[in-house]
């Protein structure tokens, strides 16, 4: 979910899909009737970031070989030692080797909230029904990264929020493709990606992607219909929560079964189609914060 004082550095919140073609949404702010006080995404915006990509892309290309071996780098703020940083890697290869699983000394839950934690006003089932993600916030965080999980647990005190924080795969702590191929994850046979993203996926995208998928498999295996997943750079701004169970409201009383929402996204092509005042069915979208 996105508006237009919102900046555009959020997660997303994802259910499990039916069946159905996947339907995405991405929301807007308004005030009034439906096309009145809502931000339209302009040209100017669309291009803007994909021109941003593109050039992150055409770097990237440039240095491809210091992209992909950059090798496993700890933050500054651990101010570690030689051993202590491998203690480090070893620990992000033995989380690695467990994928796709998500195994409890990997999630690590932080409560600033009441139990069972609601966003939108509806009892149980009917939240439920709405898409509420309830107790079931996912942050993801690598091992190496305490700087960025201490921000998280600061927004999350300051909001008020419970969540579960996820030891992220690490992409730079594999040594090799052989070892990604061993755990089953490969690219699609054919797969030259979009326009606006790189024809390979690199150590990071690879680390991403596989983060994401775990929390996807933990929500199937133990029944989670819907959860709000976030990346530990998230910026959650005035009044989250209650906007959040609002849009999920609104996409409710309008009858539209969305498998993605997003709540913060790098537009590359316009929207398709305007649902309301808050909602919208977006374009391509890029960023999964």
């Amino acid at each position: 979910m996105w508006s237009g004082s919102w900046r555009t550095r959020h997660g997303g919140l994802r259910r499990r899909p039916n069946g159905q073609q996947e339907k995405w949404f991405h929301t807007r702010r308004g005030d009034g009737a439906e096309a009145q006080g809502a931000l339209e995404l302009d040209r100017e915006t669309v291009d803007l970031h994909r021109a941003y990509h593109d050039r992150t892309i055409e770097w990237t290309m440039q240095n491809s070989d210091w992209v992909n071996n950059k090798g496993f780098a700890t933050d500054e703020a651990l101010h570690s030692s030689e051993d202590d940083q491998l203690a480090v890697w070893r620990a992000s290869q033995a989380r690695n080797w467990r994928w796709p699983a998500l195994d409890a000394q990997h999630m690590h839950k932080v409560a600033f909230n009441a139990h069972p934690q609601r966003f939108c006003s509806g009892a149980g089932d009917t939240a439920r029904e709405m898409g509420d993600p309830m107790d079931n916030v996912f942050i993801i965080n690598l091992m190496r990264r305490p700087t960025k999980l201490k921000r998280v647990l600061h927004q999350l005190h300051q909001f008020g929020l419970s969540a579960t924080v996820v030891d992220a795969i690490d992409g730079d702590a594999f040594t090799s493709q052989e070892e990604v191929r061993n755990l089953g994850a490969q690219t699609l046979p054919g797969y030259v990606g979009h326009k606006n993203t790189l024809p390979h996926l690199t150590t990071g995208q690879l680390g991403c992607f596989m983060s994401h998928f775990a929390i996807w498999q933990h929500m199937v295996d133990n029944n989670i219909e819907s959860a709000l997943i976030l990346e530990d750079d998230f910026d959650l701004q005035e009044d989250f929560a209650r906007r959040l169970g609002q849009h999920l409201e609104e996409a409710h009383a309008l009858g539209e079964d969305w498998n993605l929402m997003y709540v913060g996204r790098s537009p590359t092509e316009p929207d398709i189609r305007r649902v309301s005042r808050h909602l919208v069915e977006p374009g391509y979208t890029l960023w999964t914060v």
